[in-house]
């Protein structure tokens, strides 16, 4: 009867693991996308409340069409359904890329107004034929505005003029005797527009020469003759093109709706991010950008909404990284973002630096360490912002920071072009990331050959020291002159994954260390963000790509829990390449304390308590080895300090030693933790051992009775 029981028990126990191994990874598959919509309702995210986007599985073939009753279909049935139950109004094909995987197959789909956005985007994650779904996020440009009162660019040149320390600058002059920047080298403005006929910049406007009808570099009336001339899907976008479009208030006379090729600026953002990086320079008027001569490329993304902020839709903002990429774009500024993280913009991103586009992009001004996108990506160089005295910025709220912030730029009373052909002073790392954008099309413009690597590993390497010494912001504050002297780089790159991770025993130190001219490379690690002290723990002269450099072993963690490793790359030409990221030392939890009865019974059910501290204040688990051959595997997670219990019996006489240990959430072990208990022989079993001898040998307990007598 037990068989037969086993063997039914055994049967559905296998039904159940393979209806697990089919159910179980199409939910795996959508958990980061349900993971990060639990975050949009913790943190009240902005998104617009009509429409939301979905990617298909990139070999699904979508063919958009109406039903007899007029409901939106895709050729998918499950889809079908849910356009049905939602009433989805209509669909539209965001990207004209044909190019698997970043860009295809993306859609924005819009819905009545006040749909429960959230609640429909779970239902379309769930679907096997979509890759993620999530909302029309709503961004915000990085700026922060103030009355003007200074109109000296001291991050060109500074000599104190404005009360800051002097050279606190990024060597402009000295750079401009080397390169000024070439006309031929475009950087995008990925922004609320351009005022392209503003004085100080109308001169260094991008034009694209697909819709220059007579070639002669100018835009005339007769090169706007409703016709795609290029090709690229845009008509007549001689000067760039504007993808705004919203349902949001917009201020009285802005462009708030129907995308369009006149990218003019009606928030001021865009433009005061263009002088800085390339006005018209040595021309007797206005101010001088950082290039004198790349050309601008308007990529108007962005609005002034109803309360006077710049607004940024994810849509406008994807399709515009495309345009800038396909369009010949070799640097991409963009001043806006965020703390949530999108696919979308995930994908533009990916789609752009592989089409060789230099991303860069602000770190925000909320002052703390947590990652702002798209900044935080791991192909966009992410720029935080200092002061006159190259002291973190601390206007408003601050110059964010963290490990994955790689360089600093001005970004304290920056002053540059406004609508209206004026200008004012501004604030925030949007005024710090032109700067850095600008840099970048300098070094292509004297070495074009150059790569994306090459010129992020110049910039990240050239730089000056910054007074933040408990706040990361990136290897230093760029410094063009030393950039600009490089005509080959040794490449120095550790892995992003590294960045801010918490860390214990033995870690791999996984990046690139390489070039043409390759001698060595060296690893060292630091206390602090910006460590006083180096120590060398590995060397090599093999050049690695894309693998482990070295293996640290951690030190134990006392006052100091952030470490710095540094990674220096040296060349025939004695250049030094650096990177560097911050890790935190995550903290081993204490002994667990056991506590319960140190004696027993066969049988009987005894309880113990278990209890270990997190110095981080980590939430622990448990792992408890009864001493029988039986254990507890790592169960929790619970918090630390918390007395958790757990029961067993002993079936078997004998002394037997309880271990327990505990893990943090990161996966670091505390030592063991021993207590022993005893349970004896029980006096039934010694009476029937008793009665058993006497039955059979009655003669020796005789003769053992009168031995005692």
């Amino acid at each position: 009867m037990q068989r037969k029981y086993f063997r039914k028990y055994l049967v559905l126990f296998i039904i159940v693991l393979l209806i697990g191994a089919i159910i179980i990874p199409g939910l795996g598959r959508n958990i980061g996308n349900n993971k990060l919509i639990n975050l949009v309702e913790k943190k009240n995210f902005q998104f617009a409340s009509e429409e939301f986007i979905v990617k298909f599985n990139v070999e699904r073939d979508i063919d958009i069409s109406k039903s007899s009753n007029n409901y939106i279909l895709t050729g998918i049935p499950t889809i079908d359904v849910l356009n049905e139950k939602h009433t989805v109004k209509a669909i539209e094909r965001l990207f004209n890329s044909c190019e698997k995987p970043y860009l295809y197959n993306i859609f924005k789909f819009i819905v009545p107004d006040n749909s429960d956005i959230l609640s429909i985007i779970k239902q379309y994650s769930l679907d096997p034929n979509v890759i993620y779904a999530e909302p029309n996020y709503i961004y915000h440009t990085c700026l922060i505005p103030n009355d003007p009162d200074l109109n000296l660019q001291y991050y060109l040149h500074n000599t104190g003029q404005t009360g800051g320390k002097p050279d606190a600058d990024i060597d402009a002059l000295e750079a401009w005797d080397i390169e000024t920047g070439d006309e031929n080298i475009v950087i995008a403005i990925h922004d609320t527009g351009v005022d392209w006929d503003h004085p100080d910049l109308e001169d260094n406007i991008w034009i694209n020469p697909g819709e220059d009808l007579n070639g002669n570099g100018i835009v005339d009336p007769s090169d706007f003759n409703d016709v795609d001339d290029d090709s690229n899907g845009f008509i007549d976008d001689i000067r760039g093109y504007d993808f705004v479009n919203t349902t949001k208030p917009v201020v009285p006379g802005e462009d708030g709706t129907i995308p369009d090729n006149n990218p003019m600026d009606f928030h001021g953002h865009g433009t005061h991010c263009s002088g800085i990086a390339s006005a018209s320079t040595d021309n007797n008027i206005g101010i001088a950008g950082v290039c004198w001569n790349c050309s601008i490329m308007p990529v108007r993304i962005g609005y002034k909404s109803s309360s006077g902020s710049g607004l940024i839709d994810i849509v406008g903002a994807a399709k515009g990284l495309e345009y800038a990429a396909d369009n010949g774009a070799h640097v991409i500024s963009m001043s806006w973002g965020g703390s949530q993280i999108t696919w979308l913009i995930w994908d533009a991103v990916n789609y752009s630096y592989s089409k060789g586009s230099i991303l860069v992009a602000a770190a925000g001004n909320i002052g703390n360490g947590i990652e702002h996108y798209p900044a935080a990506y791991p192909n966009v160089i992410a720029v935080a912002a200092t002061d006159h005295n190259d002291t973190r910025a601390h206007t408003a709220f601050g110059s964010n920071h963290g490990s994955w912030v790689d360089v600093a730029a001005a970004g304290e009373y920056v002053y540059s072009t406004l609508f209206n052909d004026t200008y004012v002073t501004w604030s925030g790392t949007s005024m710090a990331t032109p700067q850095v954008a600008a840099l970048a099309a300098l070094i292509l413009s004297k070495n074009p050959s150059f790569n994306q690597k090459q010129v992020w590993t110049i910039i990240r390497s050239t730089t000056d020291a910054v007074n933040s010494s408990d706040k990361y912001i990136g290897t230093g504050r760029i410094n063009a002159h030393q950039a600009i002297l490089r005509d080959s780089t040794p490449i120095a790159e550790l892995s992003y994954e590294l960045d801010n991770e918490i860390v214990f025993g033995n870690v791999s130190i996984f990046g690139s260390a390489y070039g043409s001219n390759f001698v060595k490379y060296e690893v060292y690690y630091g206390a602090g963000v910006y460590p006083e002290e180096w120590i060398l723990f590995h060397t090599s002269d093999t050049p690695l790509a894309n693998a482990t450099l070295a293996i640290w072993e951690t030190p134990i963690p006392e006052d100091e829990v952030f470490y710095s490793i540094r990674l220096l790359v040296y060349d025939t030409f004695s250049q030094i390449s650096e990177d560097r990221v911050v890790l935190q030392l995550d903290s081993f939890p204490s002994i667990p304390i056991i506590e319960g009865p140190i004696r027993g019974v066969e049988g009987v059910i005894y309880t113990y308590f278990f209890n270990s501290i997190d110095l981080d204040d980590d939430d622990l688990y448990y792992y408890i080895d009864w001493g029988d051959g039986t254990c507890e595997d790592w169960i929790g997670p619970y918090e630390s300090g918390l007395k958790i219990y757990s029961c067993h019996n002993w079936t078997s006489r004998g002394k037997y030693t309880i271990s327990a240990k505990a893990k943090d959430i990161y996966g670091a072990e505390s030592d063991l933790g021993t207590y022993e208990i005893t349970i004896p022989r029980s006096k039934m079993v010694a009476n029937s051992l008793f009665l058993f001898l006497f039955e059979r040998y009655p003669n020796i307990f005789l003769l053992f009775r009168y031995v005692i007598k």
